[in-house]
């Protein structure tokens, strides 16, 4: 909202000490018969002011939620990182149990039970999925139950807790499967 401008009190002169009376009296005369419309353009200011001062307020308001929600989206972020981790542990393709070292200071569950999706970082299309069973002195053991892709050894890998792990290859599957019903 843009605030309207007072305008000066147009065409009045000043007093002036060197004027003469009548003629000093009628220029205070003027200035004190253009208050009125100064009272009118002070107050619709004075509106415009307030106006403006709810719109800052909503403003603020808004800045306020979207830092929260920005802190938030970071603290999860951060969060998401504990659940991620890389590992050169060799291994050829395979179920059943792996332990991956994967270093300290991640968030995975000491007892396992955690569902993970294990992925090279060569060649994402070759993984390892499976529960953790324990994590303990920077190793992950997993049970494998589930792999794609064949070959190995490899040294190049990422694990995901599977929560966030986006599975193209899941995604293409549930989408086959959801066509074949219709």
């Amino acid at each position: 909202m843009t605030i309207p401008p007072i305008t000066a009190f147009t065409g009045l002169t000043p007093p002036a000490r060197t004027q003469q009376r009548d003629e000093f009296n009628d220029n205070v005369e003027a200035a004190l018969g253009a208050w009125p419309d100064f009272q009118d353009e002070a107050n619709a200011m004075a509106v415009a002011m307030d106006a403006l001062a709810v719109q800052v307020d909503a403003d603020a308001a808004a800045a306020a939620a979207d830092r929260v929600t920005a802190q938030t989206a970071a603290n999860g972020a951060v969060a998401a990182t504990a659940y991620v981790a890389t590992s050169t542990t060799s291994f050829s393709i395979g179920t059943g149990s792996k332990a991956f070292n994967i270093g300290t200071g991640k968030s995975f569950a000491s007892g396992g039970g955690e569902d993970v999706v294990v992925r090279r970082k060569g060649d994402a299309s070759v993984r390892l999925y499976g529960a953790t069973t324990s994590y303990s002195s920077g190793t992950l053991t997993i049970n494998v139950t589930r792999v794609v892709g064949s070959g190995g050894p490899y040294t190049d890998w990422i694990v995901y807790l599977k929560a966030f792990f986006v599975d193209e290859l899941d995604l293409q599957a549930q989408a086959i499967a959801f066509a074949s019903a219709l």
